[in-house]
């Protein structure tokens, strides 16, 4: 057996976040024999919604729920991870995710991103560079995008490394300038 690949998600547990879609990519991956571990960080309205799906799709001691983390526990599970799985959707009231700072954070400790091209998740995101991209609620694209990160370690590591220089680039810029406007 391989050894175990870690996959993580921050984010409350609501619609918008869709970890529904991720928990099965997640079995489809799991039925065609990856031996991997699906961590999701965060509370909310779909805790026990969610924990009823992992129990009904058999995959207890796959994926887990954390529930509340602080932020250095975080840092520590993402440290800990091979890739970040950002499922977020929009909503039945057409709400989307704004920008997805979380994966801005994960791509800074040099995690690939998978994530729905929904909202501005796709602003923070460098397809088929710093993660890739795939259409929405599409948990099949989701599955396939996780299996070549999985199947291709040099590749996951490029891209870890692409996402750590898009974020420093990318988010220093605006740091620096905000530094440089409070100075004057």
């Amino acid at each position: 057996v391989s050894e175990s690949l870690n996959l993580v998600s921050v984010g409350r547990l609501i619609e918008l976040k869709g970890h529904k879609y991720a928990i099965e990519s997640i079995q489809k991956l799991v039925l065609n024999g990856y031996n991997i571990k699906y961590n999701i960080v965060g509370d909310g309205e779909q805790y026990n919604y969610l924990k009823k799906m992992i129990d009904e799709l058999s995959l207890n001691g796959i994926v887990k729920l954390h529930g509340f983390k602080s932020q250095s526990e975080i840092r520590e599970m993402l440290s800990n991870s091979d890739v970040f799985l950002m499922p977020s959707i929009t909503d039945a009231s057409g709400r989307g995710e704004a920008q997805g700072q979380v994966t801005a954070e994960a791509q800074a400790m040099g995690l690939p991103v998978v994530a729905f091209d929904s909202g501005g998740v796709s602003e923070t995101i460098m397809n088929n560079e710093s993660g890739i991209l795939v259409t929405e609620k599409d948990i099949n694209a989701f599955a396939e995008a996780i299996k070549s990160l999985l199947n291709n370690e040099l590749l996951r590591i490029k891209m870890g490394e692409t996402a750590q220089d898009f974020i420093k680039e990318k988010f220093n810029l605006k740091l620096n300038s905000e530094l440089f406007f409070k100075l004057y």
